[in-house]
């Protein structure tokens, strides 16, 4: 440590306490706290920077009454001995409101998973009249299809596509949103109807 940050650490020791400059830390990392929620590709460098800087800037602004320009020391070294003194602390912080981060983004993954869930739930007894209406109606047209696994695609997009214009059109079908719940769709026609269309097939259109 050379002088000048010596000097520094003299005259700050000499007009604040650990407290005061503690809370000021504490105040800082909850103004930032709010922020990093909404920014989860926020750096560590850049979170350092930012709570630093801000307790910096309020120390100078105490010290000057607003007169920052005529600081008795330079903003540097204060930036300098405020990150040496707290940088541990904030780099924790930072760890937590990640680690917070992360497991809301878990949370709201799981909730909007859940929702679709319940939301194609309720939509069981239509996707199941849809597939009774159109197998009949495919296998009229058995020369269009190569086998039972064409015959049951077929059934799938045509179940789908009226389950979304029926019911989820107000979805953009370029969302993640339907993308899920297409493939919920196909799942539940595959597990509940595969075998019996798959049969429908080989009855009417042989093997």
């Amino acid at each position: 440590m050379n002088l000048q940050m010596n000097d520094i650490k003299r005259y700050i020791i000499r007009r604040y306490s650990f407290d005061e400059l503690e809370s000021i830390l504490n105040q800082k990392l909850n103004n930032q706290s709010r922020n990093l929620k909404h920014y989860a590709d926020k750096s560590l460098d850049k979170f350092m920077n930012i709570v630093v800087y801000s307790i910096t800037d309020e120390i100078l602004e105490q010290l000057t009454d607003g007169w920052v320009e005529d600081s008795p020391i330079p903003e540097k070294g204060l930036y300098e001995f405020i990150e040496e003194l707290f940088g541990e602390r904030i780099i924790k912080k930072y760890d937590e409101l990640r680690s917070m981060n992360l497991q809301e983004t878990i949370r709201r993954i799981l909730k909007e998973e859940t929702e679709i869930s319940s939301k194609l739930r309720r939509r069981y007894p239509l996707i199941d009249n849809f597939v009774h209406f159109w197998v009949p109606i495919r296998v009229k047209e058995c020369s269009q299809y190569n086998s039972d696994e064409d015959f049951l695609r077929r059934i799938i997009e045509d179940v789908t596509e009226a389950m979304y214009y029926t019911v989820d059109k107000y979805i953009d079908d370029s969302s993640e949103e339907w993308e899920k719940m297409y493939i919920a769709i196909e799942n539940r026609i595959t597990i509940e109807f595969g075998e019996s269309i798959k049969n429908a097939y080989h009855i009417n259109c042989g093997d």
